[in-house]
């Protein structure tokens, strides 16, 4: 639960630029929660890259596809991992970024070594469709939100945090470095990978995933401390039934408030249930 604390610390430090919080809940009630909230809304993530692209004009149909890397001869076709990376230039666009963005939603609910390699499948399809339909203008835009964001969770690494989440914020910071750098040297499509993989990076440090994030673990934790079924109403000097028993209640506030569209609050709950297990569980 380490990383998921100091991912607390990140959030809410970011979200309210405190020099020394006295707590979570001072953490994530400042108001300037909502802007925080604004900027991680608007990292250029491939979901939001595809609804945001500009659609192609007049080209010739064989432009759209120029950018497309064709399988090689060797590629094996009962592949579908293989078959992703390599996008067929005559496929319809849209198809592949379709299909990309179905690769990257489903990303989610893998393995992070698979969801990582899914994730780059996905931006190889997609990217030379967006290079064919996004103006440099849009990608200057991009590059400032993912900056936005590393701006504003940065001081909170700074105060001394994790370094897992210092090395997640740096792999953004160097994802961005590179596909400015690529954009510069004129290669849109590499430009447009980096400024995904950067965007992906620094989604993880985010309210809406660190709650997701500390919802499941801390409802793992929970069941390793209750495998029998917890009295909602115990004995007030067990302290231990009561714990558990507010903890239960903590969750289901989390996952209640994260059903409401309200990650800060679920991050509070969560947070607040897995102290109350400290003392019973590792």
């Amino acid at each position: 639960m380490r990383v998921l604390r100091g991912s607390l610390l990140l959030v809410g430090a970011a979200l309210t630029a405190c020099d020394t919080p006295a707590g979570p809940s001072d953490l994530l009630v400042a108001s300037e929660t909502k802007a925080a909230l604004a900027v991680a809304e608007a990292l250029p993530t491939l979901d939001r890259m595809a609804v945001r692209r500009v659609p192609p004009g007049d080209r010739p149909a064989e432009d759209i596809g120029a950018h497309a890397a064709p399988r090689p001869s060797g590629a094996d076709s009962s592949d579908p991992a293989g078959a992703i990376v390599w996008a067929d230039p005559s496929e319809d666009p849209e198809t592949r970024l379709a299909s990309a963005s179905a690769m990257w939603l489903e990303a989610d609910s893998m393995p992070e070594d698979l969801a990582r390699e899914t994730r780059e499948r996905a931006y190889a399809l997609a990217a030379p469709v967006l290079a064919d339909r996004i103006e440099p203008a849009f990608l200057e835009e991009a590059f400032a939100d993912l900056q936005a964001w590393i701006d504003m969770a940065s001081p909170a690494v700074d105060l001394g945090a994790v370094p897992e989440l210092k090395s997640t914020l740096q792999e953004g910071a160097q994802g961005l470095e590179l596909a400015r750098a690529a954009a510069a040297a004129g290669d849109t499509v590499m430009s447009i990978r980096a400024t995904l993989r950067s965007a992906d990076a620094l989604r993880e440090t985010t309210p809406p995933v660190v709650a997701v994030r500390m919802i499941r673990e801390t409802a793992a934790r929970l069941a390793r401390a209750e495998p029998e079924r917890v009295d909602p109403n115990p004995d007030p000097r067990d302290r231990r039934a009561v714990a558990l028993a507010r903890a239960r209640r903590l969750l289901a506030g989390a996952r209640e408030a994260m059903g409401e569209g309200d990650p800060v609050l679920a991050i509070r709950h969560a947070y607040y249930a897995d102290r109350l297990l400290e003392d019973f569980v590792e």
